[in-house]
């Protein structure tokens, strides 16, 4: 697992980065076409729009299923290897999630 997490973090900054400067600039364009009076009807309209959008949705669902995937990877290979430590892990983590929540409740009032 940590040869993945350790290729998958700067791989995704990279990704991040390189599509940073498009969106940039036509955040940019965005802008100017709004200034220049155009509404937001009219600029959907743009050549390209739709499948902008599209790569924008399967951008954001990968990086929400990889990483899901690598959170989650560590509880799964742990339920394998040792069923009694998975439970103690899982039943410390809730504890303590319930210990905050009722820290947080008695700070509020």
């Amino acid at each position: 697992a940590a040869p993945i997490a350790a290729i998958s973090v700067p791989l995704a900054a990279l990704c991040l980065a390189v599509d940073a400067l498009p969106a940039h600039a036509a955040a940019e364009g965005l802008v100017a076409a709004q200034q220049q009076g155009a509404s937001l009807p009219e600029l959907a309209e743009w050549e390209g729009f739709g499948e902008n959008f599209a790569k924008f949705f399967t951008f954001t669902a990968s990086v929400f299923i990889g990483g899901t995937y690598v959170m989650i990877k560590p509880f799964i290979d742990l339920a394998k290897k040792s069923p009694l430590g998975f439970v103690a892990v899982t039943g410390g983590a809730a504890a303590a999630l319930y210990g905050v929540k009722l820290t947080v409740e008695a700070m509020l009032g």
